[in-house]
């Protein structure tokens, strides 16, 4: 048996060992004790497992209180966008009643989104402009190519 074991811990030093032959030595080390280093070291192992840690693994940038401030900022965020949509709804302020009033509004504007129209029409005719001399100046570049 005590050969069995040696070559068990040889085998458990190089790392060939399988779960099942380490499971062996270290129930015959705890039934066995004895002075040697492989019956020390198995001891040690089973020490340290009884052993319960006393604090849990803390990381120094981990903040624990993460969660309850997510779930204020929610709540808050939620309160701020139904007292604005609460109020929103209840603004009479916007309503016109007078026909020619409310003709009046919705001319003024389409003519403000209208001149908007035609000042981004004013930069796309530039724009088109410049697209045509690089057109032109591309021909005359293949022109030149195809004569050489």
């Amino acid at each position: 048996m005590e050969s069995r074991i040696e070559r068990l811990l040889e085998s458990y030093w190089e790392g060939k060992t399988s779960l099942n032959e380490e499971y062996e030595l270290k129930t015959y080390f705890r039934e066995n004790p004895s002075n040697s280093e492989g019956a020390r070291f198995f001891a040690a192992i089973h020490d340290r497992q009884k052993i319960t840690p006393v604090k849990s693994f803390y990381h120094p940038g981990r903040r624990l209180n993460r969660n309850r401030w997510s779930v204020a900022a929610v709540i808050t965020l939620g309160i701020v966008v139904a007292f604005f949509s609460i109020k929103d709804t209840h603004d009479d302020d916007f309503l016109i009643e007078d026909p020619a009033e409310a003709y009046e509004i919705t001319k003024k504007a389409l003519m403000m989104v209208s001149s908007k129209l035609n000042e981004g029409s004013v930069y796309g005719r530039e724009l088109n402009k410049i697209n045509e001399v690089q057109l032109i100046i591309k021909e005359k570049k293949n022109e030149k190519d195809i004569i050489k």
